[in-house]
């Protein structure tokens, strides 16, 4: 009895922060990349449905200098967005992109993710959460374009925290336009 009550007391108080270790790319090959679900890369697509649980790098766009294509990819883990994640690959124009050995990586990736990413609430709850403590300071106005984003958010140094960030849209006192952000904890509010 004792074992399950101390069992139950340190799941309740275990935080919702986990560590992992910072990886700082700067002029990598591209193979620097290799312990990550490389789809959008490798333009593999069935490579991503078979490790759902892995790190992934999806493509957030392309553009050109000269003759060179500079791809941009922001990190995820089993779906969610690490924010502050992202990596360039740089490789010359016409190339195909997985066979390029002259590619070259910059940026920063986290590696070893081991997080919670099931929420405790919705996002609806973390807008509720967000307007909250909005109207305690600004009462009566209305809000629109209510969104919440799911994300694993470093807090410092090593450290990964579940996170909502919410946004809405609204009015000011003076009727001047504003538009607030909250970073709000997916585990405990």
């Amino acid at each position: 009895m004792f074992k399950n009550a101390l069992l139950m007391t340190l799941s309740l108080a275990m935080p919702s922060v986990f560590a992992t270790q910072n990886i700082n790319l700067y002029q990598a090959p591209l193979d620097s990349l290799k312990d990550f679900n490389q789809s959008a890369i490798a333009q593999d697509s069935s490579r991503a449905a078979k490790t759902p649980g892995a790190n992934a790098l999806k493509e957030v766009n392309t553009s050109f200098q000269g003759k060179q294509d500079i791809i941009r990819y922001q990190q995820t883990y089993q779906g969610v967005p690490v924010v502050g994640a992202q990596v360039t690959v740089t490789r010359q124009h016409g190339l195909a992109r997985a066979s390029d050995a002259k590619a070259e990586v910059n940026g920063h990736l986290q590696k070893d993710i081991q997080i919670n990413i099931k929420p405790d609430f919705d996002g609806k709850k973390a807008v509720e959460f967000a307007k909250k403590d909005y109207f305690s300071t600004h009462p009566d106005l209305k809000t629109q374009d209510e969104k919440a984003e799911l994300q694993i958010r470093p807090i410092t140094g090593d450290e990964l925290q579940l996170v909502y960030l919410v946004s809405f849209k609204s009015l000011d006192t003076d009727l001047k336009p504003v538009w607030p952000f909250y970073v709000i904890d997916a585990h405990s509010g």
